[in-house]
């Protein structure tokens, strides 16, 4: 019986001095082949290759008061995660109503899909959506559709233009 405890004690202190290192190493160097593929700033948070691009181009007032992007989630947001041999990417990307229908189109031509389109806010001006998407591939794929469709935004094209005022859709 006392060769049994000292057994667990050992599988125990094992468990404990294996280091997790090696593991988050090849994170890391998965987030920069992505940060790579995609164009943007990508950061590995447990294990998760994470793109946040906050909106700064836009103005949004929400109950006539000017927020900021953050405050206001204004960002276009993709999770990659390995998942065993497989990539999975889950996002959600806040748009003006103009870049709806182009977004939805590049990311359904580059095979991943639209999960849901809905608002977040009342008495936003004007008024943001926020669009759903999720797929699974490689990582080169996942990244080649994601940039896409941010390119099909204001804040993808050139320059990161205000959006032209006469293309918000403000309501009357």
């Amino acid at each position: 019986m006392r060769w049994k405890r000292g057994w667990a004690f050992l599988l125990v202190l094992l468990l404990f001095a294996v280091p997790f290192q090696p593991v988050q190493a090849q994170k890391s160097g998965d987030c920069r082949r992505l940060e790579q593929a995609l164009g943007y700033k990508v950061e590995a948070q447990e294990g998760i290759c994470r793109m946040g691009l906050i909106r700064k181009e836009l103005r949004v007032t929400h109950q006539g008061r000017m927020l900021s992007p953050e405050t206001m989630e204004l960002e276009l947001l993709a999770n990659f995660e390995r998942v065993g041999d497989a990539w999975v990417v889950m996002g959600e990307f806040a748009l003006m109503e103009p870049e709806v229908n182009p977004v939805v189109d590049r990311l359904r031509q580059s095979g991943l899909e639209v999960t849901a389109i809905h608002n977040h806010m009342l008495f936003e001006r004007p008024r943001v959506i926020y669009l759903h998407f999720q797929g699974e591939g490689t990582p080169e794929r996942l990244a080649k559709g994601v940039r896409s469709a941010v390119r099909a935004t204001s804040y993808g094209k050139r320059g990161f233009k205000r959006f032209p005022k006469d293309r918000l859709m403000l309501p009357h």
